[in-house]
């Protein structure tokens, strides 16, 4: 991340350690289509996005971009 950009409110996003079992990923490539469904937190915030703006790279976490926009949105991709 670029330094100049940086601020103690990065420090409150990505001081995180996501956490998801294989049972999370399975469960999610089934249902994430389903009406009302509502991704686990791990899932819905996985960093798949970096903001390069701030000197991030684009893609920080991998994950399997269905639409293959260069995007992670859980209601579209999956992480691997």
């Amino acid at each position: 991340m670029d330094s100049s950009r940086y601020s103690i409110y990065q420090d409150t996003v990505w001081n995180y350690v996501w956490k998801v079992n294989k049972s999370d990923i399975e469960y999610h490539k089934v249902h994430w289509n389903d009406a009302g469904y509502q991704p686990i937190h791990d899932i819905l915030t996985w960093p798949g996005n970096g903001d390069v703006s701030y000197g991030q790279s684009p893609q920080l976490a991998p994950f399997h971009d269905r639409n293959q926009d260069g995007l992670y949105d859980p209601m579209d991709g999956i992480i691997h």
